[in-house]
């Protein structure tokens, strides 16, 4: 009885595996991470992955004229992270789109099992992530001291 038991579970993360396989093979995960080396520097040649502001984002985003770590682009998501990026350099950027016509809603986000203390933070002026909508462009970012991530959304 036991034995048919871990044969049942082990079966059953097996098919797991196979499927978390099957969907890396057939591209169902365009946010995997870059390899990179101990130095964080990117190897070159890897497809859909660099260093510098895309040129096929449409041009009524702006570009955010920062340190660039790593580009990753899959077909309707492209994720960027910068680094060193100021908390003024943040919202001279977020001034630039509200100014692009751009509708901005600041999130605070609240963990499971700790205090709410969203209310306060928000009367401080902080937040965890900016939510960027104007017609069918979506995109969003979110800011920490040592990375900054930009997410841009592709209506399909």
């Amino acid at each position: 009885m036991k034995r048919r038991k871990n044969l049942r579970i082990g079966s059953w993360i097996a098919s797991l595996m196979l499927l978390g396989l099957a969907c890396r093979l057939m591209g169902g995960n365009d946010a995997a991470p870059a390899p990179v080396d101990s130095e964080n520097n990117i190897p070159e040649g890897i497809p859909g992955v660099f260093t510098e502001w895309p040129e096929d984002i449409p041009d009524d985003i702006p570009e955010f004229d920062a340190q660039i770590r790593l580009v990753m682009e899959g077909d309707t998501h492209t994720r960027i992270f910068y680094e060193n990026i100021s908390k003024k350099q943040l919202e001279e950027y977020l001034q630039t789109l509200e100014d692009a016509g751009f509708s901005l809603e600041y999130k605070v986000y609240v963990a499971e099992g700790h205090p709410d203390n969203s209310a306060e933070r928000v009367k401080k002026g902080e937040y965890d992530a900016v939510y960027i909508t104007k017609g069918d462009y979506e995109l969003r970012i979110e800011w920490g001291e040592d990375t900054t991530v930009l997410d841009i959304y592709a209506s399909p």
